[in-house]
């Protein structure tokens, strides 16, 4: 990623460290927001979400998911097993 950005990895560390985050928060936040994303579609489970977004373990990701959002993903996922299919440009 540094390379990429055209920056040392040691140089991006420092950035991000300034900014009071990490590779590693970033990649969990990218991740997460994956697996929210996916939630709301209705179309997978909880496992199979925490799989496509890089977790070996399904709880792992729902600990991690419910510390973010404040809420299981499993509940998101009845939630809009409910709801049915978002409308179009909404």
């Amino acid at each position: 990623m540094a390379a990429r950005l055209g920056a040392s990895e040691r140089s991006l560390r420092r950035h991000l460290s300034r900014e009071g985050t990490s590779l590693t928060d970033i990649l969990r936040e990218v991740r997460l927001n994956s697996g929210l994303a996916l939630l709301q579609t209705g179309r997978v489970t909880v496992g199979e979400t925490a799989y496509r977004c890089g977790y070996n373990s399904a709880s792992r990701f729902a600990g991690l998911f419910r510390e973010r959002f404040g809420v299981s993903p499993s509940r998101v996922a009845q939630y809009n097993a409910v709801l049915g299919p978002p409308l179009a440009g909404s």
